[in-house]
């Protein structure tokens, strides 16, 4: 596996950031028990709790995202707080990713939390207060004119004065 340079990811004399490799920033893996507890994990959500494929694929990516970010500061799953993870949760937006998917992300991410504490490996899930920002509710769309027109165009002439009001 690879390393970072010595001057990769810092701040160079001026303060300005030196070019990441992306491949490289990728080759820094979890530690040893780390990467078992990560693999225990999603033979756990395959198998125990009978996720679909597509499912799991997405926890793969979802904690593939953990994997690089805990790299990039040289963490360990189990020194992960929640102060990090709102971080990492306001970097992800900031960068464009949508509320739906940091929704997600946080999910796959306080199931991975929340199985670790019952495998006694941390004491706290640190996503468990992090919520993602909210997603927006598209408003309603109108009625056009011409449908606006024939529904105003429907009373009945023989009906009812009091059901014409109530439609």
């Amino acid at each position: 596996m690879g390393r970072l340079a010595p001057n990769q990811g810092r701040r160079s004399v001026r303060g300005a950031r030196q070019p990441v490799d992306p491949d490289t920033v990728a080759a820094v893996r979890w530690a040893p028990d780390d990467a078992r507890l990560v693999e225990r994990y999603i033979a756990h959500v395959t198998f125990e709790k009978r996720l679909a494929p597509r499912t799991v694929t997405l926890y793969g990516l979802g904690l593939e995202r953990l994997e690089r970010l805990c790299g990039r500061e040289h963490l360990r799953l189990a020194e992960v707080c929640e102060a990090q993870v709102r971080r990492w949760v306001a970097q992800l937006h900031a960068a464009g990713h949508s509320p739906r998917g940091l929704a997600l992300i946080l999910s796959v991410w306080r199931g991975l939390f929340a199985w670790l504490g019952r495998e006694a490996v941390v004491v706290r899930n640190p996503v468990q207060g992090v919520r993602a920002p909210k997603a927006g509710k598209p408003l309603p769309k109108a009625l056009g004119v011409e449908d606006a027109l024939r529904l105003a165009a429907h009373a009945e002439p023989e009906s009812d004065p009091a059901l014409e009001a109530r439609d």
